[in-house]
């Protein structure tokens, strides 16, 4: 599976910076975004996409939502995977949640 979401990139490279990536399989309400974005998530319901992004080094970002399956990503800075993400040690999360 190939995501490849061009606005989000282009709004991520003027940010710089990610912490965390979801994909859902349905709409989360208001509530459920404001509560849970700047919380870690290990799971939840119908999250099937979860990169946290807390490797630290290399160009693998692993999906730990193993739902419906395990799609580890690509990190690139640039056009090419060679270039590398730009990691750093602190983190925006003071929690860790769970949405249901």
């Amino acid at each position: 599976m190939q995501l490849t979401m061009e606005p989000l990139e282009e709004m991520l490279a003027s940010a710089r910076a990610m912490d965390e990536a979801r994909v859902w399989n349905r709409a989360l309400s208001q509530i459920e975004i404001q509560s849970g974005m700047n919380q870690e998530f290990a799971s939840g319901t119908g999250l099937i996409g979860r990169w946290g992004l807390n490797e630290g080094t290399g160009t693998t970002a692993s999906d730990s939502a193993t739902s419906p399956t395990t799609e580890n990503g690509t990190l690139r800075n640039g056009t090419t995977a060679a270039n590398g993400p730009v990691w750093t040690a602190d983190s925006p999360f003071t929690t860790a949640g769970s949405c249901t």
